[in-house]
């Protein structure tokens, strides 16, 4: 796999810098990812990212415009460095956010960010997390739940958060619930 991988990346790069620029791009967006979608994130023409796509399937990492092998599509993610990877997963979040996608499609890439910093993503954190717990994901929710109480600055949203957290763990595991306990009886004595 990992000599497929590497397989992947010289090929891109044998494509020049705008072939790479819209398979990191696709990388990040999934399966989401149309050529005015890709434009506006990587700051690109879409006569650029078309041609970038063609590019692609020419060599046979793209089918109908996505990677048909979920390898390749980790080969590029991990070919990115850790920070321009983070920068686009914020980029593709707020443009999926301002395009009023569902918080489901946009959660992935604000955990990927690690940025949480803006009052919307802690909205579509939560969204997201009780989107996933009726689904029954509850993995997802605890993720999206801890990333929230990390960003959150504001006293009784965290309070709220963290009693959500507490609840969604005690259905996992009750004893890792009890790690809230200080924090909420603080929160309801103030």
């Amino acid at each position: 796999e990992d000599a497929f991988g590497e397989a992947v990346v010289n090929c891109l790069h044998r494509g020049g810098a705008n072939t790479v620029k819209v398979a990191r791009g696709l990388a990040v967006l999934g399966d989401v990812g149309s050529s005015s979608r890709l434009g506006r994130l990587l700051g690109l023409p879409v006569a650029s990212v078309t041609q970038g796509m063609h590019a692609l399937s020419i060599a046979g990492l793209l089918r109908s415009g996505t990677f048909p092998h979920q390898a390749a599509r980790a080969a590029v993610l991990n070919s990115i460095d850790a920070a321009d990877r983070a920068d686009l997963h914020y980029r593709a979040a707020r443009m999926l956010f301002e395009e009023g996608a569902a918080a489901m499609e946009i959660v992935e890439h604000v955990i990927a960010a690690r940025q949480t910093a803006e009052a919307w993503m802690l909205s579509v954190l939560r969204t997201a997390a009780e989107q996933a717990l009726a689904d029954d994901r509850v993995g997802l929710a605890v993720q999206c739940l801890e990333l929230a109480c990390d960003s959150c600055r504001d006293e009784l949203k965290l309070a709220e958060i963290r009693a959500l957290l507490a609840l969604v763990e005690s259905r996992v595991d009750p004893t890792k619930a009890f790690r809230h306990l200080p924090e909420l009886t603080a929160a309801l004595r103030a």
